[in-house]
């Protein structure tokens, strides 16, 4: 099945600049579509990808599901006290707001408790 162009786009955007080399995957693979067809997990007859910490623009894991064609990445963290997946974190960003690093602290505004807490991985 063919990987929805968004899809394929979102996933480029998700990544740090320095972290993904289009031009080396569509050497290899012929485009980027074709190799996360090549790289998906299959699980519950859903294909997904996953994108490091290491390689995400926010510095955590990102999950794409490639059936949902609103692709918007999965989040995989929620404020330790209520539970909310509606949060913000720092980064570190250049003069054109390109992230560069993240912070390396659990800290993170979430916007249901209107206040600083600490993040953990989601449990579903």
């Amino acid at each position: 099945m063919k990987i929805n162009l968004s899809i394929v786009e979102s996933f480029i955007e998700a990544h740090r600049p320095d972290r993904i080399d289009v031009d080396h995957i569509a050497k290899h693979f012929g485009s980027v579509g074709a190799y996360l067809e090549h790289v998906c997990r299959r699980e519950s007859g859903r294909r997904y990808v996953e994108i490091a910490a290491i390689d995400s623009v926010t510095g955590h894991p990102i999950i794409f599901d490639l059936e949902d064609i609103n692709m918007k990445p999965k989040k995989t963290m929620c404020c330790n006290d209520c539970g909310s997946d509606n949060i913000e974190w720092r980064v570190w960003a250049d003069e054109n707001n390109k992230v560069s690093r993240t912070c390396e602290d659990r800290f993170i505004f979430c916007n249901d408790c209107e206040e600083n807490k600490t993040w953990t991985n989601k449990t579903n």
